[in-house]
């Protein structure tokens, strides 16, 4: 099976613990700015900030 590469964007969310609500910070970041803008956040007891891949779609992953 052979290894896919992510060519896509990131998008950078605030996701409650309790509710496991998402509200959307950022989209269509790079993988290095996603990262910077997650850890420039605090978690907290009530929420925590993460990211993840913006798009699933077959035609955003290449082979490497």
């Amino acid at each position: 099976m052979e290894k896919k590469k992510y060519i896509g964007t990131y998008k950078v969310f605030k996701l409650y613990r309790k509710s496991q609500r998402r509200e959307i910070l950022a989209r269509n970041l790079s993988l290095e700015e996603a990262q910077n803008m997650c850890q420039s956040f605090l978690d907290s007891n009530t929420s925590m900030v993460c990211f993840e891949k913006q798009f699933t779609a077959k035609k955003y992953f290449v082979d490497e």
